[in-house]
């Protein structure tokens, strides 16, 4: 099944969200990185800072994102399942098998698939799930594929995520991104192999416009390659270089990693979180002694939270008023968060988790 790293270690994004509106044409492609400008901004300390606080979720419910609105789908047991506002409200299973929802718009329509193995079975085959007014529909790939399953919906039902085949226990021989109808049957967006099993740059993110972002991942002869779409069509965010697409907001602000051009030589290669609109690309700053950042999502104020490292440590940052901290420096006590998932609120929270536990963390006040 696609995305082969564990539950608790997605980092897909699927934030949706929002009242409906009416479509919008594709955000604008930078031409090259190198005639973008840059962006620096000021790094300040923790008593300047914004206050932050990690609660823990539920020990039994596994997320797999969170949307703007805060709801954050995942799983229970076997069962799918919604937390919003200290409740969990359990979506279901498909024939008994392990079920997981990935996104839910604001109608509170939820996809997600479901796999005859566990959740951390990379080489069973996976089903796409919609679960919509108490039901639970099967979303068919495409013909003559094994696999497939559900990784983003809109407000207007818009189901995003992938089909494919598997050629051995390590994963899909091909992927192919799609778009589920609600109604049966799958259409083709792109070529297949858009995702490699192996990799966790595999995102699907999507605003309330219909639009959405998709990463290829590299083959080990083609490098990462961030796209934005609106229905059947897709174009790279960057041309020419070796990038990500992690989320967008509904002002169409697109957010990933680049690795940036004219490396220094005998250092570590340098990958940097951008910002990019119809205006072009702009970079965040770097953490102090980070060499490699990866954004998990974008909010409607143009917030953004993901991961940054080195080669020996890492941790969550948070982008917020042109400013970027290190989460624990904002938090009450430190937390040896491992991963932070796909999506940001409105409202400034994340899902993040250490090893023991999954927390979501929020802005106080």
């Amino acid at each position: 099944m696609m995305f082969a790293c564990s539950i608790a270690f997605f980092i897909t994004s699927c934030a949706g969200g929002g009242s409906s509106s009416a479509g919008s044409t594709i955000p604008t492609v930078a031409q090259n990185v190198a005639g973008s400008h840059a962006w620096t901004a000021a790094l300040l300390t923790a008593p300047n800072g914004p206050r932050y606080v990690a609660v823990k979720l539920p020990a039994n419910f596994v997320p797999t994102a969170i949307m703007r609105d805060g709801h954050i789908p995942g799983s229970v047991g076997k069962d799918a399942a919604i937390y919003f506002r200290h409740q969990v409200t359990i979506l279901g299973s498909f024939r008994n098998e392990y079920a997981v929802a990935t996104s839910v718009n604001s109608h509170g329509d939820a996809v997600g698939f479901s796999t005859a193995g566990t959740l951390q079975t990379l080489d069973v085959p996976g089903r796409a799930l919609l679960f919509s007014g108490g039901t639970i529909r099967e979303l068919p790939g495409l013909a003559g594929t094994d696999f497939s399953d559900a990784r983003a919906i809109d407000d207007r039902g818009d189901i995003y995520g992938g089909s494919g085949s598997k050629s051995n226990d390590s994963g899909p021989r091909s992927l192919t991104l799609v778009r589920f109808s609600r109604t049966g049957g799958a259409t083709a967006i792109t070529r297949p192999t858009v995702f490699n099993d192996e990799s966790d740059e595999s995102y699907i993110g999507i605003n309330r416009s219909g639009n959405f972002t998709v990463t290829r991942a590299g083959d080990g002869f083609h490098p990462d390659r961030g796209f934005v779409g609106h229905g059947l069509t897709v174009v790279p965010v960057i041309e020419s270089s070796n990038s990500t697409a992690a989320a967008l907001n509904d002002d169409g602000e697109v957010t990933g990693g680049i690795a940036l051009a004219h490396q220094p030589p005998h250092q570590e290669p340098r990958e940097t979180a951008y910002i990019h609109d119809e205006d072009g690309t702009r970079y965040l700053p770097f953490l102090p002694s980070a060499v490699r950042a990866f954004p998990s999502g974008i909010n409607n104020r143009g917030d953004v939270v993901g991961s940054s490292s080195n080669d020996t440590a890492g941790t969550i940052f948070v982008y917020t008023h042109h400013t970027i901290y290190d989460i624990n420096a904002l938090l009450p006590s430190p937390l040896a968060f491992g991963f932070v998932l796909g999506g940001l609120s409105d409202k400034g929270a994340f899902v993040a988790g250490t090893r023991t536990a999954n927390y979501i963390v929020k802005p106080v006040n």
